[in-house]
């Protein structure tokens, strides 16, 4: 019998072992034709190298025979903490151990006979094996057929294994060795992407698994990628936190959403109707080249261009922010906001849109958006320092007469800014700028508890399709606005 004794470093004694224990984590005919095996493992922190030693089970251990012609040594590549060790391995048929470093316990590898693999491959290709056996039986051949099967832990799993290697016979009787090889590979894609689409928090993030596993699971995403923006968000929120079985359903699903998406060509991610909090509305969708520019006409100054975004514009949102799929109608409003730096993300890749605003952040917003910052102006209000990254925008807003303070001198720093407050201050700018409503509503439900100095602003706004209410009949003038509803109701402003 040839023992064949592989060292990637000489330990003084083998059998002593190395100072840190290391792993056998695969074994894989890794070049078929050449018989060309692979070795991979984990080593612990700080160890500098790993001896292996691979002989036939049942075989007694002599350190003497352990020279001669019938060694050989190697290095093996390290890389953070991982191992791997290519080599010749041509040798009789049988089951053989392999010994990592200390030799404690062994890798169990059968080694199979070139043309008993390739008689196993035939019989997949002419499916021949019954497909209850498909799984024990690439269980014993595939480390001779070069395919780590560690990915399929549960029976479940298992099952999709051999269900796919059974379905996708002809690739394999095309393809021989190749086609198990990419049959294995595209099943562990599929089984990942399956479970990572099971916790996708939103429409941005199955957008991102599609485009990561389009390939390595076969999603055709031809007709996919020539939508719009919006048409993208719309088939991604059917698949928010979805679980499949199996790929079939979710490319047949996939296609026909597609299909949908390209048949609808209204655009469901317009404007909404706006600052109402619960989205919908009347927007005329994302594909409009209808851009406006927009001048103050108090200041001269240009406040920028609005309209429906084009594509180009409309991708950067979607891949800009993950927490945008429930809010459709705020997405153009928002990414106005954004490109023309007016809002900006809270970071982690949100916009946060439910969150509130401060009175001293929606400053910055309203004197932004309309042109009426100046950073040299300065607070003079008592809870407001010189030096307070708010002091120019609130002393700005103040100047152009949009924002006030209270009777003590101060200016609420760190108040949430209410509903009716941000309809206002967006009311004294609009009229600043020579922007006109026309038509007066005060049919919502709640009006009279809306403050005196706020109803002739919500009234007209209202009246001039810029607000809506909160969907109940209600206006909810003293709640906190929200990041999304002051984007929207800014936007919509601007866009008359």
């Amino acid at each position: 019998m040839k023992k064949i004794f592989l060292p990637i470093v000489v330990c003084s004694s083998l059998l002593a072992g190395a100072a840190n224990a290391a792993t056998v984590d695969s074994v894989v005919v890794s070049d078929f034709e050449n018989s060309i095996l692979t070795v991979q493992g984990t080593i612990e922190e700080g160890e500098k190298g790993v001896s292996i030693l691979i002989m036939k089970k049942g075989q007694k251990l002599d350190v003497g025979d352990l020279s001669g012609d019938e060694s050989s040594i190697q290095n093996a590549v390290i890389n953070e903490n991982k191992y791997n060790s290519t080599f010749k391995f041509d040798v009789a048929e049988g089951v053989y151990e392999v010994y990592a470093s200390n030799c404690d316990t062994p890798y169990e590898f059968e080694y199979i006979s070139k043309e008993s693999v390739l008689q196993f491959v035939e019989d997949l290709g002419n499916k021949t094996i019954p497909l209850s056996e498909i799984y024990s039986k690439m269980s014993r051949y595939g480390g001779s057929l070069g395919v780590d099967l560690s990915f399929a832990v549960t029976e479940k799993e298992q099952s999709y294994l051999a269900q796919n290697i059974f379905d996708y016979s002809q690739r394999i009787k095309e393809n021989g060795i190749d086609g198990v090889k990419n049959v294995v590979s595209l099943t562990e894609a599929e089984l990942e992407f399956m479970e990572k689409l099971k916790e996708a928090p939103a429409a941005a993030s199955v957008n991102t698994l599609l485009s990561e596993y389009s390939e390595s699971a076969e999603i055709d995403l031809s007709a996919y990628n020539n939508l719009t923006t919006t048409e993208k968000t719309k088939v991604c929120l059917e698949f928010v936190e979805t679980e499949y079985n199996n790929m079939k359903d979710f490319r047949e699903d996939f296609e026909k959403e597609v299909e949908d998406a390209e048949d609808d060509n209204s655009g469901t991610g317009g404007g909404g109707t706006g600052g109402g909090g619960s989205g919908g509305g009347n927007g005329s969708g994302s594909n409009s080249s209808n851009l406006s520019t927009i001048v103050n006409n108090s200041t001269g100054t240009t406040i920028g261009t609005v309209g429906n975004t084009e594509e180009p514009e409309g991708a950067k949102l979607f891949e800009m922010f993950n927490d945008l799929s429930d809010i459709q109608w705020a997405w153009e409003p928002i990414l106005y906001m954004v490109d023309n730096e007016i809002m900006v993300g809270v970071g982690d890749g949100k916009f946060a849109p439910d969150d509130t605003l401060t009175r001293e952040q929606f400053a910055k917003i309203i004197t932004l958006a309309f042109g009426l910052y100046n950073e040299n102006e300065v607070s003079d209000f008592t809870d407001i320092s010189e030096d307070h990254w708010a002091s120019s925008y609130v002393a700005s807003a103040k100047k152009n007469g949009i924002m006030n303070g209270f009777e003590d001198g101060s200016f609420g720093l760190g108040n949430a800014i209410s509903r009716e407050d941000i309809c206002v201050t967006i009311y004294r700018a609009a009229l600043n700028a020579g922007i006109e409503f026309s038509g007066e509503n005060t049919d919502f439900t709640d009006f009279g508890e809306i403050s005196d100095y706020a109803k002739e602003a919500v009234s007209k706004m209202a009246g001039s399709g810029i607000i809506s209410g909160m969907g109940d009949g209600t206006f909810s003038p003293k709640s906190p606005a929200t990041r999304a509803q002051a984007a929207k109701i800014v936007y919509s402003v601007l866009n008359r």
